[in-house]
């Protein structure tokens, strides 16, 4: 199990104890920390849905598809074209994942446009914020965040040495 994969499946911990049924990402920090993907956010819905139970969900546009089959352990990614109306998808995944009536958490940052296509598909839905199950694990760091720490503070140590030599 990658570390990705592990916090998504401590984040669905933490979405039962929330009693949420589901986060929705965006471009972020966030969907970062749990996918393995990192995109700048964009005017295209670029979606990572969570549920509680079960795996997640990836709506990107289709040109982004392989990038995220690369980038991300997450095996359901669902594309649309420019030819569709991205907002179809969007309700194809709301219904499969049974979302119609719950409570949904949505990425802290997401655009306006995009939280609002959510309200759109999930009418009946109580929405909010995802960093209410998200922040609390990104606060304690897991072993592969502890290393890049380590090797981050010996680079820094390094380079202050070197200033340090220079200036004498």
């Amino acid at each position: 199990m990658t570390p990705f994969e592990r916090r998504t499946r401590a984040c669905q911990q933490r979405l039962t104890d929330a009693d949420a049924d589901a986060t929705v990402l965006f471009p972020s920090r966030n969907l970062l920390y749990l996918s393995g993907f990192d995109e700048a956010p964009a005017e295209r819905h670029l979606l990572l849905f969570v549920p509680r139970e079960g795996d997640p969900v990836f709506l990107v546009p289709d040109l982004y598809e392989t990038q995220v089959r690369a980038e991300s352990w997450v095996a359901d990614v669902r594309t649309w074209s420019d030819d569709d109306d991205p907002r179809d998808a969007l309700a194809d995944i709301v219904s499969d994942l049974d979302l119609a009536g719950g409570r949904v958490l949505v990425d802290d940052t997401m655009w306006a446009r995009f939280s609002q296509d959510l309200r759109a598909a999930l009418p009946a839905a109580d929405f909010g914020l995802a960093g209410e199950v998200v922040a609390p694990l990104r606060a304690r760091k897991d072993d592969a965040e502890l290393d890049a720490l380590r090797r981050a503070g010996a680079a820094v140590d390094r380079a202050v040495e070197r200033v340090r030599d220079y200036g004498r």
